[in-house]
């Protein structure tokens, strides 16, 4: 996961050939690779035969792996945070929201750099 933040208009071109490229860095490789042992853990795991043609769906995605990319503008809140559907203490669904925010754009609460404040909303 790359990001470029706050950058000028005139660098965006470069920015995003950086994020394209970070598709093919060591680290991006490594998870991808780390995934597929884990699929194959779970079939093995599970008892399950790996067939040949899953094999190589496997591999086919590490070679021809997909990204998203997001441009958009950046505001300049007063506050911001992260909001969850799912109790983020038990993982648990219900009908209440929760919302983790501080002060700022919300890096420091999606970071978890800070003790954010907590809100349920039923």
């Amino acid at each position: 996961k790359d990001e470029y933040d706050m950058i000028n208009k005139k660098d965006i071109n470069d920015s995003i050939r950086k994020v394209w490229k970070s598709l093919w860095s060591s680290m991006a490789i490594s998870y991808r690779v780390g995934q597929i042992f884990k699929e194959m853990k779970k079939a093995e795991k599970k008892e399950e035969e790996i067939s040949e043609e899953y094999v190589l769906e496997i591999f086919e995605s590490l070679l021809k792996p997909s990204m998203s990319l997001l441009v958009m503008p950046l505001l300049h809140p007063i506050s911001a945070g992260v909001l969850f559907t799912n109790d983020p203490t038990n993982n648990r669904q219900n009908n209440d929201i929760f919302i983790n925010s501080n002060w700022g754009i919300g890096e420091s609460v999606a970071s978890g750099r800070v003790n954010p404040d907590y809100f349920t909303i039923k």
